[in-house]
């Protein structure tokens, strides 16, 4: 295992950055992590006014994976994850869904008690660990590569997969919670530092559109636009068609594009060897080896700041739902 520390961390995802760490395909690294603050904030001494904002959200990196493509795709499984013992949260006037109960920045230290997280001497809260931040270089920005996703789903045991958009991937993470609601709805989790490990895996063949997400149970994509309304619909008859795709051993699948004006599709493999291709679409046939795209002339939604995220179970319909909070530099 190679272990990397959080000397070197960014702040956006840029395919100019020059990378910290080269890795073969397939090795497994354990990376050291800072919180969403940038270890500013320690303890009751220290205020959000004097948090340097242009330092939030790091994320480790970036790391060169050895054959990763620009055009294919880069896996990466999350074996662990480890939180230093204390996290912090914050909250404020204006900020977030109850900003109106404040009348200035508050903060709150927590102790990591074995699984839980000890709010105060009354309440105990359950740990949900989770990466926030954790993506690839874009070939421009906005562009669906990852970023400040902030996604419960994101923890030990899953697999994503990113659209690779630079040679090397140049792939990066950071901002960890030790639990958060889904949604960040007050601004922030129980942000805390600690460390990460992933095994990251060139796939030069695999062509994707948005990131994909994986665990023993359910498949997810994950897409992000400037507002949801506008990326809702199609997004929730694409995710749900290529999740309820009929099992067969070799099943072939063509899509006529009516949101994309190019033909981008991609084809997954699950365990079960179910295999369909996609696009930004709202129409799906079987057919052909071939794919029948059209071209149109609505241009695809972009990642800005708001998303759309399926996450479905393997063996039953998918629930269509929201989640994450994309604000944040990590864009």
């Amino acid at each position: 295992m190679i272990e990397l520390n959080d000397d070197k961390t960014l702040f956006f995802f840029d395919r100019d950055l020059e990378p910290v760490l080269t890795v073969k395909s397939g090795e497994t690294v354990r990376i050291r992590t800072k919180d969403c603050f940038s270890n500013q904030l320690t303890g009751p001494q220290d205020t959000m006014d004097d948090l340097d904002w242009d330092a939030v959200n790091p994320a480790t990196g970036p790391v060169f994976v050895e054959g990763a493509k620009a055009g294919g795709a880069l896996k990466v499984r999350i074996d662990n994850i480890e939180f230093d013992e204390q996290t912090c949260s914050a909250t404020g006037q204006d900020e977030g869904v109850c900003g109106n109960r404040f009348t200035e920045w508050a903060t709150h230290y927590c102790k990591i008690q074995g699984n839980t997280l000890a709010w105060d001497e009354r309440l105990n809260i359950p740990l949900r660990p989770m990466i926030g931040v954790i993506g690839v270089a874009p070939e421009g920005t906005p562009g669906s590569h990852g970023g400040n996703m902030d996604n419960t789903a994101i923890t030990t045991g899953a697999t994503l997969y990113f659209p690779v958009a630079v040679d090397g991937a140049l792939f990066g993470c950071g901002d960890m919670h030790a639990a958060m609601g889904d949604g960040e709805v007050s601004v922030s989790g129980a942000e805390v530092a600690g460390y990460a490990t992933v095994t990251l895996t060139a796939m030069p063949e695999l062509k994707l559109v948005n990131p994909l997400i994986e665990n023993d149970t359910h498949f997810g994509i994950i897409v992000s636009a400037e507002s949801l309304r506008p990326l809702s619909w199609p997004f929730s008859r694409w995710s749900t068609c290529w999740l309820l795709a009929p099992a067969s051993p070799r099943p072939t699948w063509s899509c006529c594009c009516r949101w994309s004006p190019t033909c981008r599709c991609a084809r997954w493999w699950t365990r079960r060897r179910r295999c369909v291709s996609w696009c930004r679409s709202t129409c799906w046939m079987p057919s052909a080896s071939r794919c029948s795209c059209k071209t149109g002339n609505e241009e695809p939604a972009s990642v800005v700041l708001a998303g759309s995220f399926a996450f479905g179970q393997k063996e039953t319909a998918p629930r269509i739902g929201v989640a994450g909070r994309f604000g944040g530099r990590c864009e």
